[in-house]
């Protein structure tokens, strides 16, 4: 009886452990500025601010972006990627901009309101692990 407890136990705190945040992630802040239009609305440039503790390197993040306008709908997606094992975080705001590219007919606009998403990767040099800090469906206005 005492084995099947255990049995049952065992697999409930490890998926439990799975889902708890790593120090690394608790350890990171990012937000998601005011996406720039790109020429001819093919692409718009999204800022990313993200703070993180100085033990840990930026690996690489990615943004996507969807706007409605009318019955048509602009999507698109961008990425940076820093050389292994990432560049060293200073500990301070810190800001990339990652461009954004359309894909699918149709252009991202000025003014009209969008969504974006973004996730932000950082490594850890000691543990080697890698984990992340997400926004997803933060409401944006494109300028230009």
């Amino acid at each position: 009886m005492r084995l099947f407890r255990l049995a049952l136990v065992v697999p409930i705190a490890l998926s439990a452990l799975a889902l708890m945040p790593s120090s690394a992630s608790a350890q990171t802040q990012l937000s998601i500025g005011q996406p720039k239009l790109g020429p001819l609305g093919a692409s718009v440039s999204v800022p990313l601010t993200f703070t993180c503790a100085r033990s840990l390197n930026v690996a690489f993040g990615d943004v996507s972006v969807t706007q409605a306008s009318g019955h048509k709908l602009a999507q698109g997606s961008g990425f940076f990627v820093n050389d292994f094992p990432g560049v060293p975080c200073t500990g301070v705001s810190e800001t990339v901009t990652v461009q954004v590219s359309a894909f699918g007919t149709f252009a991202f606009k000025k003014t009209n309101k969008a969504l974006a998403s973004a996730e932000l990767f950082v490594f850890d040099p000691v543990s080697g692990n890698l984990s992340s800090t997400s926004i997803t469906g933060q409401a944006v206005t494109i300028t230009k």
